[in-house]
């Protein structure tokens, strides 16, 4: 099985729960990654899961078209994601990452 899991208020919300979920589905034999609406350049996790950078684009669209890789199941606290694009403005984007923390 394929699954996308979140990273902003979802992984980053409860690390160690999903830390220890991403070892199991791993060692069942699952492909999990992480698939973030974040900017591949702007926006760098250092985590040891794979992670998807989607670039503000749609996640589903995107994985389908640039990685290859067709989620079974998504794992997001903003469901609309997966089939939207990102409504963040610039201005916004320049303000939180100037302001996140990690």
């Amino acid at each position: 099985m394929k699954i996308a899991l979140d990273y902003d208020d979802t992984f980053s919300k409860y690390p160690e729960f999903w830390s220890k979920v991403s070892t199991l589905a791993e060692i069942s034999g699952h492909d999990i990654r992480i698939v973030t609406a974040r900017h591949h350049k702007l926006d760098k996790l250092n985590l040891d899961l794979p992670i998807i950078y989607c670039n503000g684009v749609a996640k589903a669209w995107w994985c389908h078209h640039y990685e290859d890789f067709d989620p079974d199941v998504w794992i997001d606290d903003k469901p609309k994601s997966v089939y939207e694009n990102s409504s963040a403005s610039k201005e916004w984007l320049a303000d939180w990452r100037a302001t996140r923390e990690g």
